[in-house]
C-alpha cells in the first residue's frame, strides 16, 4: 500500500493543559487505527508539530478534521510526501514526545520555534528526523 505523509504545525487557539493535550493523543490513538493512520506529535508552548501517515484518502480527511477543529488555528503544512513505501511510526496510532520531561526538551523546542518562524523544508526534515529518533530512543 502506498502511503501519504504530512508534516504540519498549528497553534492552540486557547492555551491547553498537558492533560488536554494528552486527551487529544488518547482520542487519536483510539480513532486512527480504523483510518489506518499512524503518527507522532509534540507540543511546545502553544504550537503543535505533527507527522501523520496513512492512506491518502484517510490523511486528506484527517487534515480537514484538524483544520476545522476549533482548538487549532494557523494550520501550516510543512511538507507532504506521497507514495511512501514504509511508515516512520508503524507501531504508534499516535504518540507524543513530552518535551517538558525530555532531557533535550529545550533544544527540541528551539528547533520547533525555528521551523515555525522559517517554514524551511530542510529545518522541517531535520525536526522530523529528530522527533523520530527521540521517540525511538525512549
Amino acid at each position: 500500500m502506498q502511503l501519504k505523509r504530512i508534516k504540519y504545525v498549528s497553534r492552540q487557539k486557547v492555551p491547553m493543559t498537558r492533560d488536554e493535550i494528552d486527551d487529544i493523543v488518547r482520542v487519536s490513538a483510539r480513532n486512527n487505527p480504523r483510518r489506518r493512520v499512524t503518527g507522532a506529535m509534540m507540543a511546545s508552548g502553544s504550537v503543535f508539530f505533527q507527522i501523520l501517515e496513512g492512506p491518502e484518502a484517510s490523511i486528506d480527511e484527517l487534515v480537514e478534521v484538524i483544520r476545522n477543529d476549533p482548538r487549532h488555528v494557523d494550520f501550516v503544512c510543512l511538507g507532504i510526501q506521497e507514495r511512501c513505501a514504509t511508515r516512520l511510526f508503524p507501531e504508534w496510532a499516535m504518540t507524543r514526545l513530552v518535551l517538558e520531561a525530555h532531557p533535550r526538551g529545550v533544544e527540541i523546542e528551539q528547533r520547533l520555534a525555528d521551523v515555525v518562524a522559517s517554514n524551511d523544508s530542510e529545518a522541517t526534515e531535520e525536526l522530523a528526523r529528530l522527533l523520530w529518533a527521540e521517540l525511538r530512543a525512549a
